[in-house]
């Protein structure tokens, strides 16, 4: 089974300003970055606050999809006009049924992990351009992502 199908049915483009998922949303698919830029922020007391940025090649919802919550823990905003390829989390957990228990563990642990990094950097406001790819999360960048979450 191949897990990296790149045809039109598993390509998606997005427009920039247009969002993936919202924090919240049941984990159904995982995305590969093709092209484009994709800013992954979490909600915290009316502020949005960036958890990674995804460029080219950039995973993004593979951090949820493991984990017991089963629901994205960030919400998804192209920063630019994006193409990504989309794999279903359920076709993926099929071929890993194939795999070794252990694995499905390691997999589990490091998604609750994640989250709860992901909830610390929303929590105590830490931005970092490391974790950013390089983008720098202004103002007007965060008021862009706020007026797409709406």
């Amino acid at each position: 089974m191949s897990l990296f199908i790149d045809n039109n049915e598993d390509t998606i483009r997005l427009n920039k300003g247009d969002v993936l998922f919202r924090e919240g949303d049941l984990v159904k698919n995982i995305y590969v970055l093709r092209e484009g830029c994709i800013s992954c922020c979490k909600n915290n007391d009316g502020r949005v606050f960036p958890i990674f940025t995804a460029k080219k090649q950039g995973l993004i919802g593979e951090d949820c999809a493991f984990g017991d919550n089963k629901k994205y823990f960030y919400s998804a905003v192209a920063l630019e006009d994006s193409y990504l390829i989309k794999m279903s989390v359920r076709d993926i957990k099929k071929y890993l049924s194939s795999s070794n228990e252990w694995i499905r563990k390691v997999l589990t642990d490091m998604s609750d992990k994640l989250e709860h990094t992901a909830e610390f950097i929303s929590e105590h406001r830490i931005v970092s351009e490391k974790l950013n790819a390089g983008v720098s999360f202004s103002s007007e960048e965060e008021a862009f992502i706020k007026k797409a979450l709406k």
